[in-house]
């Protein structure tokens, strides 16, 4: 880990993970690719810079290995070193990704670079679903498309308490499926491996609104 700022979480599990936010390393991670690689690597495994980089829409390799190397001395990658040439060498994501409770309402952050960030995060919630309805929705058996949802509701919530109970259930439904990721997640290391898991993407999000005035 490099920078005087930052520190190096330990999971549970005894692994790193993420540091805790601070402006520098928001200012790495609020970059579209970057965010994109990250996720990438975050789900669906260790991968080679061309090929993340090839992913997340960045053609030269040796851009995506620029994008890597920040974002490792930032603390969310870093290299599997199971390759002695730099071009095979595998990248890996550090769980936990970007937590933003500390930054909202601190004025070490200002509001362009929050907005910066918050124009990187919502672009990345819908591209996998455009790239889902324009190049591969045909693709797929009738089978899986049967059950992808891409819908939004209103509700009509009574107060704060029903928001909370709202939340926790999905947060118990999402829980369960991660769990279960997280139980096969050995199975995604190489792409022999990988036979008979399918990455799904889930994106949720339940913000309060005012009505109309």
């Amino acid at each position: 880990m490099t920078g005087d700022d930052q520190q190096t979480r330990v999971s549970s599990a005894g692994e790193a993970s993420t540091p805790d936010l601070t402006p520098s390393n928001m200012a790495v991670m609020a970059h579209p690719a970057r965010w994109a690689m990250y996720s990438l690597l975050r789900g669906l495994g260790p991968m080679r810079a061309s090929d993340v980089g090839a992913s997340a829409g960045v053609r030269e390799e040796r851009a995506a290995l620029r994008h890597l190397r920040a974002m490792e001395s930032a603390g969310y990658v870093k290299p599997l070193n199971d390759h002695s040439s730099a071009r095979f060498q595998r990248w890996e994501a550090l769980p936990g990704g970007v937590v933003l409770d500390e930054a909202i309402g601190n004025s070490e952050y200002n509001d362009a670079a929050l907005q910066q960030w918050a124009t990187v995060y919502l672009a990345s919630l819908t591209s996998n679903v455009r790239k889902w309805a324009g190049d591969e929705e045909d693709k797929w058996p009738a089978k899986w498309r049967d059950h992808v949802l891409v819908w939004d509701q209103w509700l009509h919530l009574s107060g704060p308490d029903e928001m909370e109970e709202f939340h926790n259930g999905l947060l118990e439904l999402l829980n369960e499926w991660r769990r279960r990721s997280r139980d096969r997640s050995d199975q995604m290391d190489t792409a022999a491996m990988r036979q008979g898991l399918t990455p799904v993407y889930a994106a949720v999000q339940a913000v309060p609104l005012r009505w109309p005035q």
